[in-house]
């Protein structure tokens, strides 16, 4: 029992080692290149191409203000509603307003009385200093008039003091807007009994929220894949759940330099501006975001998955690697089965950055001839071609199944990481 244990578990083994060697290595067999490969003849076209970025996003008021009473008491009216426009200055409550006028009025006899002993205080010092000229009185007595006009004159200023305070204490019942705006929220009603938002110190009641809604802040959850490509100053549209048929304009001011991570997900913040005289856009909004990394006119692009990359680039069908070698300039050539070399066409110069170049099977006659190209700007469907190629030349395209795909990226990772030494085609 023991010895067909060991070869059942001998013949696993070697079951699954064929199976890995013909995933991720290649077959002669559509099997074992995991799936089929289909293949069409396209004409090379030219274009519009748009590169964007996309995300969801939440409308936020630029200026937002709560507001609170600097003075404490009974809100006797309240005339505005959620919704309201409202101009700087505008009334949002008027509270009780009976114990501030009295110490209004109180503040004001006060300073009447200051003044009047003030301007009596100046006469007794104009009769005191006539009198001590002629020496009808002496240093000591003129010495005592001037304090009293001193002092007097003092009593006034506290007056006056108290006076302005009682002043602002009144206008303080009366709550107004401090900026142009919309009530956004409504949170007391007549009635109600607000604490200070100076003098007590949980902060007070807040009473309502006001914002400038004419320019408001999109701000989007960018994912970190795309947040390098996203700058300040690159345009971004603007679709809110609300208006699907309204395209709104904005532009990125900021990005935020730290992600933040949610079920393993990084995402960064855009705060992207966006004007809105006409007040479509409300405050907690829902919208989809497009920021334009690039766009060009008229170029020639070809669809991504004609792009093939060089190391990864194999003869369809037989399993064996295409031969990239160069002639002596140094231009890369592909040798075929039957020993014919294929010179590659010139693609860009030496020292352009190679992660730009890929491989694309071009259709000459009866033959397929690689060619190597310079890419650019790329989106998800069409990628630029600004070298290699020409508008009406005829490219294959070769559509292979997800499965076989993934096992060829698989596999260069591995062998870019020093794996599968042990095999070889």
């Amino acid at each position: 029992m023991k010895a067909v244990k060991w070869i059942v578990i001998v013949a696993v083994i070697i079951g699954a080692l064929v199976f890995l060697r013909s995933m991720f290595l290649g077959g002669d067999t559509q099997a074992n290149q995991g799936g089929p490969v289909y293949e069409r003849v396209l004409t090379v076209e030219r274009g519009d191409l748009e590169v964007l970025v996309s995300a969801n996003g939440v409308v936020e008021p630029i200026n937002r203000v709560e507001i609170k009473s600097k003075a404490s008491g009974q809100i006797v009216e309240m005339p505005v509603e959620e919704g309201d426009v409202l101009g700087q200055g505008g009334l949002i409550a008027r509270l009780d307003q009976r114990t501030a006028r009295n110490e209004l009025e109180q503040a004001r006899a006060d300073l009447m009385v200051a003044e009047a002993n003030l301007e009596q205080a100046q006469n007794n010092l104009k009769r005191s200093r006539e009198l001590y000229e002629r020496d009808l009185i002496s240093a000591e007595e003129m010495d005592r008039v001037k304090v009293e006009e001193v002092r007097a004159r003092s009593q006034l200023v506290r007056a006056e003091a108290a006076l302005e305070l009682a002043e602002e204490r009144m206008e303080e019942t009366i709550v107004r807007s401090p900026i142009n705006g919309i009530m956004l929220t409504k949170e007391v009603e007549s009635g109600q009994i607000i604490s200070s938002g100076v003098t007590t110190v949980g902060g007070g009641t807040l009473i309502a929220t006001v914002a400038d809604m004419n320019r408001v802040h999109v701000i989007a959850n960018v994912d970190e894949v795309d947040i390098g490509m996203v700058q300040p100053g690159q345009e971004a549209v603007i679709i809110a759940d609300a208006y699907p048929d309204k395209i709104f304009i904005g532009e990125v001011v900021r990005v935020s330099p730290q992600g933040r991570t949610e079920q393993n997900i990084t995402t960064f913040r855009v705060t992207i501006l966006v004007p809105n005289e006409d007040g479509y856009l409300k405050a907690g909004m829902s919208t989809d975001v497009e920021v334009e990394i690039a766009s060009k006119r008229n170029i020639v692009q070809i669809p991504n998955e004609a792009l093939l990359d060089p190391s990864m680039m194999r003869e369809e069908g037989r399993g064996a690697p295409v031969a990239m070698r160069g002639d002596s300039s140094g231009q890369p050539s592909r040798e075929s089965s039957s020993g014919e070399r294929h010179e590659m066409r010139e693609g860009a110069p030496e020292d352009i950055d190679r992660s730009n170049m890929k491989i694309v099977m071009v259709k000459s006659g009866d033959e397929i001839i690689p060619r190597r190209v310079t890419t650019g700007i790329s989106n998800f469907d069409y990628t630029e071609i600004v070298d290699g190629l020409e508008e009406g030349e005829e490219i294959v395209v070769r559509t292979m199944s997800r499965a076989r795909q993934a096992a060829m990226e698989w596999q260069q990772r591995m062998r870019s990481r020093g794996g599968f030494g042990g095999f070889s085609n």
